[in-house]
């Protein structure tokens, strides 16, 4: 007896980004993307995700370098979820990952990858008093907004992971941080970033110690397509001992 075909392997609701563009080519409403604009697609999806990625990760060693108390916190989170080597990695071991996911945020705050941003208004607005048209280009800075002392409280400019403490985190305005953007514009990446730099951080530091000699004070950050630091990140790695 012949068995029934298998399902339409596209047929499920949530495709990746690739299946996405495959599928738009069919139906109703296709779109007729050749397959060499389907491969610049994807091309920009890997090369972006990568560059903010790893600027992202490589100021969150930095800081984990320049407060060891941090560090080891980190650490300690690391090796209590994941204490035995048959433990998989998986959405929901990573999800455990707090207090690593509170220094994650913490440094998106003061550092984010992508610094100025923009968005056309669609229709009239009026903001503290100024009317703004509409069809008008709106540009605002992620580094300022993010160390907003109204918002953040005297120390906005220090790093202090225990800001995205669940119970504090719940009494800001949920636009108070938007690494990430929000609303329609939303980074699709976003949970793709979280959950890659906590992978990251657990294969790094169960491994190695970071150091460094660099003050926070010190650091200087210039503004280009991505913020970038002024200078090397001068971190160094030292083996642990298990």
């Amino acid at each position: 007896m012949q068995q029934a075909p298998d399902a339409d392997e596209f047929g499920t609701k949530s495709l990746i980004f690739l299946d996405q563009l495959l599928t738009i080519r069919e139906g109703d409403k296709a779109v007729n993307f050749t397959d060499q604009e389907i491969i610049d697609q994807c091309v920009t999806m890997l090369v972006a995700g990568a560059d903010t990625t790893g600027g992202a990760m490589s100021t969150t060693c930095l800081f984990l370098a320049m407060y060891p108390e941090v560090q080891d916190k980190v650490v300690a989170e690391l090796n209590a979820v994941f204490s035995s080597d048959s433990i998989q990695i998986t959405h929901d071991t990573l999800q455990q990952l707090r207090y690593t996911e509170q220094v994650i945020k913490e440094t998106l705050r003061l550092v984010p990858v992508g610094v100025l941003m923009a968005r056309e208004t669609k229709f009239e607005e009026t903001l503290h008093g100024v009317r703004i048209p509409p069809k008008q280009i709106i540009m605002y800075n992620l580094y300022t907004y993010h160390r907003r002392k109204d918002i953040w409280g005297a120390d906005a400019d220090q790093f202090d992971p225990d800001r995205f403490e669940p119970e504090r985190a719940d009494k800001r305005h949920r636009f108070a941080y938007i690494p990430f953007v929000a609303g329609q514009r939303t980074c699709i990446g976003q949970r793709y970033a979280m959950l890659s730099m906590k992978i990251l951080l657990l294969r790094v530091l169960q491994e190695y110690r970071l150091w460094t000699d660099l003050k926070y004070s010190e650091l200087r950050f210039k503004f280009e397509v991505t913020m970038r630091l002024v200078g090397p990140h001068r971190v160094w790695l030292t083996k642990r001992n298990k």
